[in-house]
């Protein structure tokens, strides 16, 4: 886990006809959060502005660590500008510097926004006021000079030994545990004022954890004489600021406006998971936060909803039909795998309801069917069949495509697909047509290369129920060496399959009457799991089967025999 500090890139709208420099300078206090970290404070103070120039002051908190940097950028198009870290002000060591994306709303003197490159970033902040000269970038201060300490004893002028310092008295916390009894007179009175001080917080609904923070203190070590009864106070004093602080995250989702935008998203799911930051924080507590989250989750996301059950009223039975209907489900979706919630939480009554039914008879439609295999036929005809199928797959059954109905159709589509992408060229110049084609050759290299992928399908399951197992690589050393190749792509890339890109006739020669050895060159390329590229030579010894034999020869001419029985060619690998 990176630990960061915020810098770089606000992204700002505001009203029409404002100035860039009016809208944003002052001073904005308010909370962010990043990873682990949940509402910290910060404060973004702009005091300077020179034409598209824009310089201010960035201070933070992380825990008890404070920091700040000065930040400075440019005035954009359409009122956006970034701002960067110009240098540090007050340097926390060992934290980056993440960018800062938000909206400035002047009228309601609220910037909210989100932190890209954290996994769940977020901040809110208000409009103080204006920046001021107590607000201006402090001066790095200037480091002290290291104070002088005497050894020993010196004498005084009269030559006598200066008197030693009395050892340091016991402290209040070292005392305050002694003479404990919860029945004294002296302790009952201490006790009534400390609920006294609980009652008066939970009456004005204090929020300021450092207020919290400074009575428990005050709780957990009571003067002396005054122990006993701590224990109980801590236990009123967690049920009365766990109830306090949740009706005050209560509130503020509650307030939160409605529009369906990530900032607002954030808002809120930030606010959910606040009770998780604290231990042994009451599970009540925690789930009053969390249902009051989830009504207005269920409130955003409302209108999406509407919008697209609108749309299944009357939607044809056709692919575009069902695109329009998968674009209208995109921002749900997405909704949906960010929040963490099922759809029965975000839409109890079932507005969503009829589009899924509508979705579900147009895929089993035998005319929808029938329209959406003519448009997979097309797609092959592209110049990049692969590429054209997939993007057509995923705009009409959405990016789950594998869990629908169709599923057989379009995997039988993909696989014509990748098929129809190989390039075939001859450069042998023959004009005997009883030899084998540059499409023969193609035809055989192909086979060759799902039989391998076959073979990598089933050494990969393998290896990866045997390697962290120690028992089941004693049992078998001579496979556990095998898959030791395997190690790095089973941490971090996953699998692997050969895909075909092209392959090249170079030359036949007739052997007998029905008998020809071919020459040819095969290009294939190795995709990770993650899509990436990866050398084939790098699985030149995890396999030794003649499929991949010969796919490891990339830019090597293959040399096959090629004998013509009834049906076709039987083939076998020459070396």
């Amino acid at each position: 886990m990176y630990r960061v500090a915020l810098a770089a890139g606000i992204l700002v709208g505001g009203c029409a006809g404002a100035s860039a420099d009016e809208r944003f300078r002052g001073v904005w206090r308010g909370t962010y959060s990043c990873d682990v970290l949940r509402g910290e404070k910060m404060t973004l103070t702009i005091d300077t502005v020179q034409g598209k120039r824009i310089r201010g002051l960035f201070e933070f908190e992380i825990g008890a660590s404070k920091g700040s940097f000065e930040v400075s950028g440019e005035v954009q198009a359409g009122s956006k500008f970034a701002l960067r870290l110009t240098r540090w002000i007050v340097p926390l060591k060992g934290y980056k510097l993440f960018p800062l994306h938000g909206e400035i709303n002047r009228g309601e003197q609220l910037m909210v926004g989100t932190l890209p490159r954290c996994r769940e970033g977020v901040f809110q902040a208000r409009y103080e006021g204006p920046a001021t000269t107590s607000t201006a970038r402090p001066q790095l201060p200037k480091p002290k000079a290291p104070e002088r300490r005497s050894v020993g004893r010196r004498p005084d002028a009269a030559g006598n030994p200066l008197p030693t310092s009395p050892s340091p008295a016991i402290s209040e916390r070292e005392t305050s545990r002694q003479g404990r009894d919860p029945q004294s007179p002296v302790a009952q009175v201490w006790a009534a004022q400390m609920k006294q001080k609980i009652t008066e917080l939970e009456q004005r609904g204090e929020t300021d954890l450092a207020v919290w923070q400074k009575l428990e203190r005050e709780i957990r070590w009571p003067p002396s004489g005054m122990g006993g009864v701590e224990s109980e106070l801590i236990a009123e004093f967690q049920r009365t600021k766990a109830s306090v602080l949740s009706n005050a995250w209560i509130a503020e989702i509650t307030a939160a406006p409605t529009t369906f935008s990530d900032g607002n998203i954030g808002y809120v799911l930030i606010r959910m998971d606040r009770p998780l930051k604290y231990k042994k924080w009451p599970r009540i507590e925690t789930e009053r936060v969390r249902r009051a989250g989830v009504m207005k989750l269920a409130a955003i996301l409302r209108p999406k909803l509407e919008e697209a059950a609108a749309l299944a009223e009357g939607l044809p039975a056709t692919p575009q039909a069902l695109r329009v209907a998968r674009t209208a489900m995109v921002p749900i979706e997405r909704f949906h795998q960010r929040v963490g919630l099922t759809m029965w939480q975000l839409d109890p009554d079932g507005v969503l309801g009829p589009m899924v039914k509508r979705i579900r008879e147009i895929q089993a439609d035998p005319a929808f069917i029938e329209a959406f295999r003519r448009e997979l036929d097309d797609a092959r005809k592209q110049q990049n069949p692969r590429e054209a199928t997939d993007n057509l797959v995923s705009a009409t059954l959405g990016p789950n495509f594998a869990a629908s109905p169709l599923a057989p159709l379009v995997a039988d589509a993909r696989e014509k697909a990748r098929f129809a992408a190989i390039k075939v060229n001859d450069r042998s110049k023959s004009n005997d047509p009883s030899e084998p084609s540059a499409e023969v050759i193609r035809d055989v290299v192909y086979l060759n290369v799902r039989e391998a992928n076959a073979a990598l399908e089933v050494q990969w399951k393998t290896c990866s129920s045997k390697l962290g197992n120690r028992k089941a690589m004693d049992r078998d050393p001579v496979g556990t060496a095998l898959c030791l190749p395997l190690i790095g792509l089973l941490m971090l890339d996953g699998p692997f399959q050969h895909r075909l890109v092209s392959t090249t006739k170079l030359k036949c020669e007739r052997e007998s009457e029905s008998i020809y050895i071919c020459d040819y060159l095969v290009d294939t390329d190795v995709y990770l799991d993650n899509g990436k590229l990866m050398p084939p030579e790098l699985l030149n010894t995890m396999f030794g089967n003649d499929a991949f034999v010969e796919m490891l020869k990339e830019g090597i001419v293959n040399r096959r025999r090629f004998s013509r029985v009834p049906g076709g060619w039987a083939t076998a690998r020459v070396d």
